[in-house]
Order: structure tokens, then C-alpha cells, then sequence
């Protein structure tokens, strides 16, 4: 996989260097709330505008999913070149935290989409 930097220039991953590695896996971790909150709204706009019992099933369950998520999983889920950024990351021996976002869970209280 390929990053696209700010001036649009596309770089393989294994060859970022370790500072430009490390502040694009914080970019990313930045992002979680809106990308949660993006997720959200698409599950109360299907709500809203789907029907039958089977549409509001798969509503439900990606509601129970959302809510489950941890705010690195929101992450992982938007963005798939995280994780090899994560593992290149890894295999440098980075220094990188991950413990403020690692284990919450972006919900406060669960959503109800039904309400």
C-alpha cells in the first residue's frame, strides 16, 4: 500500500522515514472521533430511511458493533494502510503510544438509534 503525502506525492510505507511513520500513525489516531461519529450518522441515516423487519435487524447490529469498538479498532476499520503502518512501526522499534486510544471505547454512553 501506498500513503499520499500533503503534496500528493505516493509513498510505499517501508520507505517513510521514522519521523514522517510516526506522524502519520498520529494523523490517523487523531481522526477517530470523526470518523465514529461519521459511522453514527450513516447508522441513524439508515434508520431513518430503512424498512422491514430485516433492514432493522442489520441497523441493530451494526449499532451493537459500534458501540463495542475501540476507538483503535474505528481506526484500523477506516483506514487499512493503519495496520501496516503499525506493523512497519513494530519492526523499527518505534516509540509510539497507543495506551490513550488503545482500550476506550468512543462511546460515552451507547447510542440509540431507535430514540
Amino acid at each position: 500500500m501506498k500513503w499520499i503525502d500533503k503534496n500528493g506525492n505516493r509513498i510505499k510505507v517501508k520507505d517513510m522515514t521514522d519521523e514522517h511513520l510516526k506522524n502519520t500513525i498520529h494523523l490517523l489516531l487523531r481522526q477517530h472521533k470523526r470518523i465514529r461519529n461519521k459511522m453514527i450518522s450513516s447508522i441513524s441515516q439508515a434508520y431513518n430511511f430503512l424498512q422491514g423487519e430485516q433492514a432493522l435487524i442489520s441497523v441493530e447490529n451494526a449499532e451493537h458493533q459500534l458501540n463495542g469498538m475501540t476507538n483503535l479498532e474505528i481506526v484500523e476499520e477506516a483506514y487499512p494502510i493503519f495496520i501496516e503502518m503499525r506493523k512497519e512501526a513494530e519492526k523499527r522499534i518505534l516509540n509510539i503510544e497507543y495506551d490513550d486510544i488503545d482500550n476506550q471505547n468512543p462511546l460515552s454512553e451507547e447510542h440509540n438509534f431507535g430514540t
